[in-house]
């Protein structure tokens, strides 16, 4: 739906627009709250709207038959009690008595069809609502060891990395795209204004419209880092998982080149530049360090090659390994990095064994 050219009342009739107003949830929030981010000259006209809506808001009385009976019971009192007066008194009809009568009776008589009118608009045989069919989801996941291109209903590309997870519905919404992710992707977006891609992950969600960009978010990583590459990308906070025990912190935009770590443990962000090489290149086939930790080398080593990494003699060693390595072995690339750091290693099917020596 193209909203850019709504007034006000086409938002007071727009049926997605009032079930925001009226019965918000998850979804409509975060679709209302970008789209204001992205067309601020809308702000107020919105807001009127929905100030309109919410004081509209009410439900009509239909009377029930007590009602109903009631008001007929108190015509007829009211005919009765005329009637007796006038034998009482023994005089001619008197005209305001039968004045009297008549207003009586036309107000019963409105009563009446207004009471019969309400009860028809609101019982009257509605069309059978539509019945929506469940939305059907699919789940690609990658073990260890594997990598894969995938092309979303939308036109979007990604490239989902080993040990990750990436579910999505088989139709998107008219309103937004939505997919969620565990581990690592890197996202192609197609182009569409009016309606948001998002990816949510436990702790975040990020928000784009058309862009690319890489998310890392493995469970056993210390940060979820995102790197924009083109376009604008908006970071913000998985409303499910806010805790009053915690910081938090504003939505943040990202211009491309710009990097966001947030770190899992004491829930802090940390916005930076980043090198293309360090975060990127992984899709085309490249592993590459940066004065990287043997923990950061070992992850990223058992991701990629679907082994176990075990460390012997070797506790307390401090790496800072920066390397390069194009579609090469693992067992090259151990050779390459043992050089460096001053070990030795065996391979046994999928496990590998890091020597020290003494």
């Amino acid at each position: 739906m193209n909203y850019e050219n709504y007034h006000l009342e086409d938002f007071l009739q727009d049926e997605e627009f009032k079930r925001w107003v009226q019965n918000p949830d998850t979804e409509s929030e975060i679709f209302w709250k970008n789209w204001l981010i992205s067309h601020p000259n809308q702000r107020e006209t919105i807001l009127k709207a929905r100030e309109l809506l919410l004081a509209l808001d009410f439900e009509a009385t239909v009377p029930d038959e007590e009602d109903y009976k009631e008001v007929l019971l108190n015509i007829l009192k009211g005919e009765a009690s005329t009637s007796m007066a006038q034998k009482q008194v023994g005089a001619r009809p008197n005209y305001f008595a039968n004045l009297h009568t008549m207003i009586t009776r036309l107000a019963g008589v409105i009563i009446i069809l207004i009471a019969t009118l309400v009860v028809y608009i609101q019982t009257r045989e509605q069309p059978a609502p539509l019945i929506q069919a469940p939305v059907k989801y699919i789940t690609k996941e990658n073990p260890r060891g594997q990598k894969s291109q995938i092309s979303l209903p939308d036109g979007t590309v990604l490239w989902l990395n080993s040990e990750s997870r990436l579910t999505y519905p088989e139709k998107f919404t008219a309103r937004q795209r939505i997919v969620e992710l565990k581990g690592e992707a890197f996202f192609e977006v197609a182009k569409e204004h009016t309606r948001p891609f998002v990816v949510q992950m436990n702790n975040l969600h990020v928000v784009a419209l058309g862009t690319s960009f890489n998310i890392s978010a493995f469970p056993e990583d210390q940060n979820v880092a995102v790197s924009l590459v083109s376009g604008k990308v908006l970071v913000k906070e998985n409303i499910s998982t806010k805790d009053l025990h915690k910081p938090h912190f504003e939505d943040v935009v990202l211009a491309p080149g710009e990097k966001l770590l947030y770190d899992l443990q004491d829930f802090s962000i940390r916005k930076s530049y980043y090198d293309f090489k360090s975060d990127i290149v992984w899709k085309d086939g490249t592993i590459y360090f940066e004065n990287a930790s043997f923990r950061e080398v070992k992850n990223k080593l058992e991701r990629w090659f679907n082994v176990k990494i075990i460390l012997k003699n070797g506790v307390g060693q401090q790496w800072n390994y920066s390397g390069e390595f194009q579609r090469e072995s693992l067992d090259r690339i151990l050779q390459r990095i043992g050089f460096v750091e001053g070990f030795e290693f065996q391979q046994r099917d999928h496990e590998v064994t890091i020597i020290y020596e003494n």
